[in-house]
């Protein structure tokens, strides 16, 4: 007499660990064959044959993803410290949840401020007319800030969250 697979005591006692085998092979499967796809140098775009877009097109197309990623950081001013203050006063989340919220938060606050001082001073499109040695400064401050990746960390604060 065949069993089906829900009647087995194997599959009782480790039907998540299974599934989640069978996920991880499966996301592995699928990451080697990306990247024997990505070995093998396709190219869409080739030196021979010219993009269809104009060189007017292409700088008004990066003045705007400029220009939003400006505003994108600059509001995140305004927003992250309240995401910071709202999850470390949340009585209904656990302590975890509530720390690694808060110091998602507070990552995304201090990579702005770090990203707002060097954009305050650019030489072509900064608000502010800055003298050189504070632009090092500011680039400085901004370089320490990039070698930290706080942007990672709050990437890996977020996974740990979606885990819990």
């Amino acid at each position: 007499m065949l069993l089906s697979v829900k009647e087995l005591n194997v599959w009782r006692k480790f039907h998540e660990l299974i599934t989640v085998l069978l996920i991880m092979f499966g996301l592995i499967g699928i990451y080697a064959l990306l990247q024997f796809i990505n070995a093998q140098n396709w190219w869409i775009i080739s030196d021979s044959v010219a993009a269809d877009v104009s060189d007017a097109l292409k700088e008004d197309i990066d003045r705007i993803l400029i220009f939003m990623t400006d505003c994108t950081v600059l509001l995140s001013l305004l927003t992250t410290p309240l995401a910071v203050f709202f999850a470390a006063t949340n009585d209904r989340l656990s302590f975890p949840i509530r720390l690694l919220a808060s110091a998602e938060n507070a990552n995304k606050f201090v990579y702005a401020i770090g990203w707002a001082l060097t954009y305050s001073c650019r030489p072509k499109s900064g608000p502010f007319q800055c003298s050189q040695n504070l632009i090092k400064t500011f680039d400085t401050i901004q370089s320490i800030i990039n070698k930290y990746n706080l942007v990672e960390i709050s990437q890996c604060c977020q996974l740990l969250i979606s885990m819990r």
